[in-house]
């Protein structure tokens, strides 16, 4: 069974989170669209530089 269909790694029925899944963004259950693995390392650091834009971007004004 492929991990995004168990529904065992899904926080609150909508965030996809596996640690053992090593990709960073997924597609669906569905098969419409892509979500985030938010178990994943990258996700982290993709949210902390993606913050770090908009701060400065923000501070910047």
């Amino acid at each position: 069974m492929d991990p995004i269909e168990d529904i065992q790694n899904y926080k609150f029925g909508i965030f996809y989170c596996n640690t053992q899944d090593v990709r960073t963004i997924i597609t669906k259950r569905t098969r419409l669209g892509w979500t985030i693995n938010f178990g994943s390392s990258e996700f982290y650091l993709f949210l902390v530089v993606t913050l770090g834009i908009i701060y400065v971007i923000y501070m910047d004004r």
